[in-house]
């Protein structure tokens, strides 16, 4: 896959993600931003957890529509680039979301007889729009990185030698003319 269709599709998974966010993750009425609202005020009345974060785990689930629109500016902008300069944004929305995943079980593990107790039958399209944008970014970071790889193995192994001395150049290094003998290479 080259860059500019990655980044095309990289485009359209953020914006998955940025909808999802405000459609339904658990059953058919909270979205993410009711959830983000909702443990606000949850946090705010446990006194067990730390105060950094009480004030702070809300904002995780703030950094899906804020790294989707940095990956939307970003890929934007830079369409016909060979460079992703949206890898961090990608790195944060799959981190994130493990964290949401691993909450998820806890809550589930932590009290198996309460309203979490079938927890994966309750989640919504939001869940799983955002699921399948996270995957989409997962295997882009495993591709493109790859792919770089390999242009970057094949252009340090290519050499060019002089057709009147023989002098072995790099195409790194090899100018228009040969230092010894002055033959055009």
């Amino acid at each position: 896959m080259d860059t500019k269709t990655s980044k095309i599709l990289s485009i359209i998974a953020a914006g998955v993600i940025f909808i999802a966010f405000f459609l339904p993750w658990i059953g058919s009425s909270a979205s993410a931003w009711d959830i983000v609202e909702q443990l606000f005020s949850m946090l705010a009345k446990v006194k067990s957890l730390p105060e950094d974060i009480r004030a702070y785990l809300p904002f995780l689930l703030i950094a899906f529509p804020v790294c989707s629109a940095i990956v939307i500016i970003n890929n934007a902008k830079s369409l016909n680039d060979s460079d992703d300069t949206t890898k961090s944004s990608k790195v944060v929305t799959i981190i994130v979301f493990v964290f949401v995943i691993i909450t998820l079980l806890y809550a589930q593990s932590k009290n198996p007889f309460s309203d979490f107790s079938n927890i994966f039958d309750m989640l919504g399209i939001g869940f799983y729009l955002t699921l399948i944008g996270v995957v989409y970014y997962l295997v882009d970071i495993v591709t493109i990185k790859t792919k770089t790889l390999q242009i970057n193995d094949s252009s340090v192994q290519t050499e060019l030698y002089c057709s009147n001395c023989g002098k072995k150049y790099n195409l790194d290094n090899a100018g228009e003319f040969c230092e010894e003998c002055g033959n055009k290479l």
